[in-house]
């Protein structure tokens, strides 16, 4: 069951959970290191998503948080929404739009039902869609990712929309002669395979990765949406992905086809077991090419295309919901079928210039075309009749029928970027940059950013950061008509953020410490207006501000063991933030002795709200789930584990984005995995 605590007991609960590991340090020998990293090693994983330039963690000039697949094959966690937990100042949980879909936020800011804020990226591929924002491919599993940079704070410099709140860079794994393979098997009918193969054929390397998940879904009892009578609900759901690789030193050719399917559950914010489901697939192809154009001079030009969709069947009314009001009478359940189809069409080129040896330059320019094909919905009742109120409305029995959302249109983005970095003295260093987007749809933005990082020690950073950001509109809010959830607006603005940020960040041969401190000024934010039965996108006449502090804590604490902690608080919360927890932790403890491996997982989430059929705020109860994993290597590149997630059965709900429901989304209780993975 859930539990209650005060921010006090909160942070007393994180220094004591910290405390606990630190405790643990005794004297070790030198037989370990058959697993992970040292952190002294971590230290040494250069990031790059800062700056576009390979940097340190001391001198990168943003708020940045690294994992290694060294580190999370470690750790309970087989997703990319279950990791994200671990980092300061994200958060991800369930949302009620299918059994697969875990929103992401940061810093306590999230406006919509998507991940629309945080960029996130694949390879340098952007993952959200044009027309919602959300994940083209809802659960990012792990298997086969090299590591993951998490940038808190304002991206749009760099990357241009969706970096709102923070980026994610993900980078695959990749390597020469190489084969990789996993199995796991869980108690929820779960199993994940996955295999990875590498080879050096003359200068190229080829590289193939193939992941296939099946999850059976767990049973969760709750009131039906329409009756208020108990059910039953599951949400299973499964994917695959493919992703073949061709690079050599300057050209790669990349191509990826994957595929997520979900049934039952909410969808969206409705239970419908059996009727409702859910499919998105994606398939794209990308090129890059690196010309040393001069010793110092380096261009690289980069195009793609992909293809990707949002397929769904709804379940909107009940078996004689509508006899009343329709003509003539009907008494089949309303359910409507649609596909969300985009095509995208991608242009880059980008230079990096060392100029001096203390000063270079990074600059380039991009084009993308997406193409919306037509979002028809095809219905056995007259959706836009129901949508506009003008009743009885027609019932068109097994004649198909369709309604049109929104009709087929191009957007076309251009973009600029330029970036400065110089080393002003052996203590300052300086980095100045500012990029240029120009919609088709929703005119410019520019983002500017600004940041001066002092080297205080040899092993201690000041980092004094200031960043704009913006986030362009979706299709969706500004074209959707003719449906009985939102009405777009033509006429939007771009919403900004203006982000002033201190951080300091330490990091020695055992330990590494990082504090950051931020302060938002949000702009024009897009919000839904309620106009008759119906919302309506609108831009905010208001500026709003937030601020908040994190906390990001590893540490070495000896040969054997290791320990990590996160702690974020908002400290002026937002007015939109309030499904939002104000107060979120996490500890991991990591022991590893010859053969064997154990990692321990903690996160915390505080009091969440969401807003229930009366208009009125509920108030869901802060929660706290445990994480553990079990790794024996019984021979070399040989593994075995055991898995378990949320180890106390912890229940507890997660808010809905509307305000149909008169409670929380449930989420998924204990799940037991044994697995296997073998490498050559």
């Amino acid at each position: 069951m859930s539990i209650g605590y005060s921010k006090i007991h909160i942070l007393k609960q994180l220094l004591a959970a910290v405390g606990l590991g630190v405790a643990a340090n005794v004297s070790a020998q030198d037989d370990h290191a058959l697993f992970g990293m040292s952190l002294e090693e971590l230290l040494n994983v250069p990031v790059k998503s800062a700056t576009l330039t390979e940097l340190d963690i001391l001198s990168a000039p943003s708020s940045i948080s690294l994992f290694h697949h060294q580190q999370f094959e470690l750790m309970g966690v087989d997703y990319l929404h279950e990791l994200i937990n671990f980092v300061p100042g994200f958060q991800a949980f369930r949302q009620g739009d299918g059994p697969n879909e875990y929103y992401i936020s940061a810093r306590g800011r999230r406006t919509g039902s998507s991940n629309r804020e945080i960029l996130v990226l694949v390879d340098g591929q952007r993952q959200n869609r044009d027309f919602d924002g959300a994940l083209a491919v809802p659960v990012i599993l792990l298997a086969g990712v090299e590591k993951i940079e998490f940038i808190r704070g304002p991206g749009s410099a760099l990357y241009g929309s969706n970096a709102f709140m923070g980026v994610i860079d993900i980078t695959t794994k990749k390597g020469v002669n190489r084969i990789e393979s996993s199995l796991s098997t869980g108690d929820a009918g779960t199993k994940i395979v996955h295999a990875q193969a590498s080879y050096a054929v003359s200068n190229w390397t080829l590289n193939a990765q193939l992941t296939g998940l099946i999850d059976e879904g767990q049973r969760y009892n709750v009131a039906d949406t329409f009756t208020g009578l108990p059910t039953t609900i599951t949400d299973p759901h499964s994917g695959t992905s493919l992703r073949l690789s061709a690079s050599s030193n300057n050209t790669s050719v990349t191509f990826v086809s994957e595929r997520r399917r979900s049934k039952n559950f909410y969808i969206p914010d409705t239970t419908a077991e059996g009727t409702s489901r859910t499919i998105n697939p994606v398939d794209g192809l990308s090129l890059s090419h690196r010309w040393q154009a001069a010793p110092d001079l380096t261009v690289n030009f980069s195009s793609s295309y992909s293809h990707l969709a949002y397929e769904a069947q709804l379940f909107i009314a009940p078996v004689g919901a509508l006899a009343a009001v329709s003509s003539p009478s009907g008494t089949d359940p309303f359910i409507i079928q649609l596909e969300q189809p985009q095509r995208n069409l991608v242009g880059a080129v980008q230079g990096d210039w060392q100029w001096q040896p203390d000063i270079s330059f990074q600059g380039g320019v991009e084009w993308r075309k997406g193409h919306y094909g037509d979002l028809r919905v095809r219905n056995n009742y007259d959706l836009t009749a129901l949508a506009n109120g003008d009743y009885p409305i027609a019932f068109y029995g097994d004649e198909e029928r369709y309604s049109y959302v929104y009709h087929a249109f191009d957007r076309t983005v251009l973009a600029g970027y330029l970036q400065a970095q110089a080393k002003l003295n052996d203590d300052w260093a300086l980095t100045v940059g500012g990029r240029y987007d120009r919609y088709s749809s929703s005119g410019s933005a520019y983002s500017p950013r600004l940041a001066l990082v002092r080297t205080l020690t040899a092993n201690q950073s000041l980092k004094l950061l200031y960043g704009e950001a913006f986030r362009a509109p979706t299709i969706n809010e500004l074209a959707a008509e003719n449906n009985i959830y939102v009405t777009g607006n033509p006429q939007l603005d771009s919403e900004r953020v203006s982000t002033l940020e201190l951080v300091w960040v330490g990091a020695w041969e055992r330990r590494q410490l990082s504090v950051s401190m931020f302060q938002n000024q949000f702009k024009d934010g897009i919000f839904q207006r309620v106009m008759g039965n119906n919302r309506i996108f609108a831009n905010s006449q208001n500026e709003e501000s937030a601020s908040g502090a994190e906390l990001g804590y590893f540490e070495q604490l000896s040969d054997y063991w290791q320990v990590r902690a996160s702690a974020s608080h908002v400290f002026t919360p937002l007015d939109e933030g309030f499904r939002l927890a104000d107060t979120t932790g996490s500890v991991t403890v990591n022991y590893q002795k010859s053969k064997w491996n154990l990692n321990v997982g903690w996160v915390f989430t505080g009091e969440r709200e969401q807003v229930v059929p009366s208009g009125d705020r509920l108030t869901l109860d802060s929660y706290q789930w445990f994480t553990a994993k079990v790794r024996y290597q019984w021979a070399k590149n040989r593994d075995l584990w055991l898995q378990v997630k949320n180890a106390a059965d912890t229940n507890y709900q997660t808010p809905a984005q509307s305000e149909s429901l008169e409670y929380g989304l449930p989420n998924r209780g204990r799940e037991l995995s044994l697995g296997l993975s073998l490498g050559f």
